[in-house]
């Protein structure tokens, strides 16, 4: 009797507990996999046509100094032609690697500065003004992941709209409020949110195991009590009892 008594308690206090980690993990997961709200809101600009009379390289040129430049020997995946701020670029990716952008013109290499990502996030929004460009050169709660290092153009918007622009390849992700507060909730799933916020990166797995190892808990302890009450209500029939043990 004491022993379904205890081991009843246990099950109930578990199951507070890792019920609210289950509801967690369940909000999180529905997080997942909602489509990117926001900023799919956002009109793009229009673009000029690209300038081919700028090409000065030809595609098979732009590749060998890549890869010299870069030092890889992989093969190309992909090559498009990009114009970014009145200049043509080569933007070639490499198997195995992110893309790199190329001057069309003189074979260089492509430096992102301040300016430049201020540009480059501007193509793809209308009228919202920018207020602040910095670098950021490591994940945080507000850009948990992604290339590094990045600019981050804020802009000055109702929905706090932001771009991160690679300054390796001028990629660009934009983000606002409520994509971060989805991002938030999506990084519980896994609890990524716990690395980035107390830096706890070595215990993650022992942490997941230690849920799993509750909820098993959980599961375990209530199919004990479905079995001892079942048998305990089955004596009780067979000797002429009725009713239910006093919790």
């Amino acid at each position: 009797m004491s022993a379904r008594i205890n081991t009843h308690r246990l099950h109930k206090s578990l199951a507070i507990v890792f019920g609210a980690v289950l509801l967690m993990w369940l909000i999180s997961g529905i997080a997942i996999l909602l489509p990117p709200p926001g900023i799919k809101a956002l009109q793009p600009a229009a673009q000029s046509a690209i300038d081919y009379s700028a090409l000065r390289i030809s595609p098979a040129d732009v590749v060998t100094q890549a890869q010299e430049t870069l030092g890889v020997k992989a093969d190309v995946q992909d090559m498009a032609l990009t114009q970014i701020g009145g200049r043509v670029y080569y933007e070639i990716r490499f198997t195995g690697s992110e893309s790199t952008l190329i001057d069309a013109r003189s074979g260089e290499l492509f430096n992102i500065t301040a300016e430049v990502a201020s540009e480059i996030a501007e193509i793809q929004v209308q009228d919202l003004p920018v207020v602040m460009v910095s670098r950021v050169d490591r994940h945080s709660l507000a850009y948990p992941w992604g290339q590094l290092p990045v600019y981050r153009v804020s802009f000055g918007d109702a929905r706090g709209t932001q771009a991160y622009v690679s300054i390796r390849n001028g990629a660009v992700r934009y983000v606002d409020r409520t994509t971060l507060l989805r991002t938030a909730l999506a990084s519980l799933h896994d609890l990524s949110l716990l690395s980035l916020a107390f830096g706890i990166e070595k215990v993650k797995k022992e942490l997941l195991l230690l849920l799993s190892l509750g909820s098993i808990a959980v599961v375990a302890s209530g199919y004990y009590l479905a079995i001892a009450v079942g048998r305990t209500n089955k004596l009780r029939i067979s000797s002429g009892t009725s009713g239910t043990e006093p919790r």
